[in-house]
């Protein structure tokens, strides 16, 4: 599925950045202290305040720093250069320097293990991805755990794709995906099904075409494509009280993943 979702990103791409991650890193912001987000409040239940965390994939921080808040420290893997900008830049808005950023894919990271290990919207694009979680799972001595929805986040432009490439976007793997890997390996986690959510909306159409063209990889604004993509807009997004939204909903099901390892 990996393979044949990125084979199919290649043939119809005319973007070619470096960093993906670059344009939109301040969408993997959020304040390390907020209040109400079920997700935190899940992994911090799995930890207390003498333990050590590492959050493979750590983006902007949105996870690991406010654990960081409620823990010993935290070992952040994190591979986009942007991406490691962006959480050293919100760890010091914030005064927390109770964390390691280490800049590596995770197959290259060399890190000591920690209480809680976790990986969340990571392995849908690993292809080695047993081998990931065979990783994670031995750099964790008592937790490990996965943090994904039932369908790829990026399948929330699926719509999109259709429309501005006139093709199906192929899917990634996600949650059964996932469990059936889990299983055949021996491995029969905890499954804990957190509130559902919508992707945010976006406040104007200029907002979306710039955010929409990055990820359905348009080079030229002015191109075919680009055209197709500024037709799309109002065709598929309507307003509501969170901005432009589309108007046939795309809902995310989450779920954190876990099970104990170690002696």
């Amino acid at each position: 599925m990996v393979d044949a979702e990125e084979a199919q990103t290649e043939a119809l791409r005319t973007d070619h950045r470096g960093d993906y991650w670059g344009p939109i890193t301040a969408n993997f912001r959020d304040d390390p202290r907020r209040e109400g987000d079920a997700l935190v409040e899940a992994l911090a239940g799995l930890v207390d305040a003498d333990s050590t965390v590492l959050d493979v994939g750590a983006g902007a921080g949105r996870l690991a720093l406010p654990l960081a808040l409620r823990c010993r420290g935290v070992v952040a893997v994190e591979p986009s250069e942007a991406m490691c900008h962006a959480f050293s830049e919100q760890a010091a808005q914030h005064g927390i320097e109770n964390y390691d950023l280490v800049q590596s894919s995770w197959e290259d990271a060399r890190v000591e293990p920690a209480d809680l290990a976790f990986a969340a919207h990571v392995v849908y694009v690993i292809r080695a991805v047993g081998e990931f979680i065979d990783k994670l799972a031995a750099h964790a001595t008592g937790t490990a755990a996965l943090v994904v929805t039932h369908r790829a986040p990026v399948s929330q432009f699926d719509q999109w794709w259709s429309a501005v490439h006139g093709v199906e976007r192929l899917p990634l793997p996600a949650l059964p995906e996932l469990l059936d890997l889990l299983w055949e390996r021996g491995v029969y986690p905890n499954v804990r099904m957190l509130p559902s959510y919508e992707p945010a909306g976006f406040k104007d159409e200029g907002e979306a075409f710039s955010a929409l063209r990055h990820r359905l990889f348009i080079g030229s604004e002015q191109s075919e494509s680009g055209e197709r993509l500024r037709r799309a807009i109002p065709e598929l997004l309507k307003p509501s009280e969170r901005g432009l939204v589309l108007k046939k909903p795309h809902v995310h099901q989450l779920a954190l993943v876990h099970w104990p390892v170690g002696g």
